[in-house]
């Protein structure tokens, strides 16, 4: 461990025990890590007994160069400032890197939180470029509807459901056709259009619902991503049985025209895009697993849905 070149730091960051912050984003097979310590930096990558610096090859111990670690940020504070150290390390949370936080603190030049400022934009580039997880790590898209027939759906309630030209279509009265799939975690997309037939359009979205059990034809019990363009609680709205709940931003929707809609459930955290704006967050924990299912609310309109996918996020 005894090296020390011009540009090399590794051997003083494994070599003494001055606290430090590491900030590491997950693995991604992008072998780079920075070391600020007195303006030198190392750059290393990973091995099956830690990790070995690029500059000299030398292996820096596992105890100060966590193994797994694609892309970190080694840096140090002082006790006075550290009040700016937090918010820097808050910016970094948000884009996606681990903090392993140090147990004491020590003295160093009082230009390093500085530099560390500047090379924030650095460390998200590397972030996006190369520490993200890979592709095939993502979950994958899945489809829930052929385009065909309604194969993998089931019809409750009154309205008349047909796949027209590759369209999923419903009219003719209350009723709801519930997938077979069920989620919990879980991303949904997929396109929408409703149309007045001589009465007021009004659909919905229900996820993580069910047909209520005294009443298998009635309305889910389960949440709503609203599709209505005609009430005060309008398409983007998040709504209970009955009851609207999240509030939309601003509505984005009219009838007779496609949008898409996008919706992300997590644990109690439930988001909603339409054409790729966000316009609903809310947190609610009341229903856990569930049905998608889309609405025919009334004789009069029609829904036309197609291109429906959903990813689950259960066992990201």
């Amino acid at each position: 461990m005894n090296c020390r070149p011009a540009g090399c730091a590794h051997s003083e960051v494994a070599r003494q025990s001055n606290p430090r912050i590491v900030a590491r984003a997950g693995s991604g097979g992008f072998g780079f890590t920075a070391a600020l310590n007195q303006d030198f930096w190392a750059q290393v990558q990973p091995t099956d007994s830690g990790q070995q610096c690029l500059s000299c090859g030398a292996r820096l111990s596992a105890e100060h160069q966590p193994q797994h670690v694609e892309a970190a940020w080694i840096f140090r504070t002082t006790p006075a400032r550290q009040d700016e150290t937090a918010a820097l390390r808050g910016k970094m949370r948000m884009a996606g890197f681990r903090l392993l936080i140090p147990r004491q603190a020590n003295r160093f030049h009082p230009t390093e939180l500085e530099q560390m400022k500047t090379m924030f934009p650095f460390l998200v580039s590397l972030l996006l470029l190369g520490c993200v997880a890979s592709p095939q790590d993502e979950p994958k898209w899945i489809s829930l509807f052929n385009g065909k027939d309604l194969t993998g759906w089931t019809v409750r309630g009154k309205a008349t459901w047909s796949v027209q030209d590759g369209i999923l279509v419903g009219i003719g009265g209350m009723g709801h056709i519930y997938s077979d799939v069920t989620c919990t975690d879980f991303e949904f997309k997929g396109r929408f259009r409703i149309t007045e037939q001589g009465a007021k359009a009004n659909s919905g979205l229900y996820f993580r619902a069910h047909p209520p059990a005294d009443n298998p034809d009635g309305f889910p019990r389960g949440y709503e991503a609203q599709i209505c363009n005609s009430q005060d609680a309008y398409t983007g709205w998040l709504w209970k049985p009955g009851k609207p709940t999240g509030k939309a931003t601003e509505l984005l929707t009219k009838d007779g025209e496609w949008f898409e809609y996008r919706i992300r459930a997590e644990g109690e955290h439930i988001q909603f895009w339409i054409n790729d704006k966000l316009v609903m967050t809310y947190n609610d924990a009341e229903y856990k697993s569930g049905h998608f299912a889309i609405q025919g609310h009334n004789p009069g309109m029609k829904i036309e849905a197609k291109d429906l996918y959903y990813r689950s996020l259960s066992q990201r």
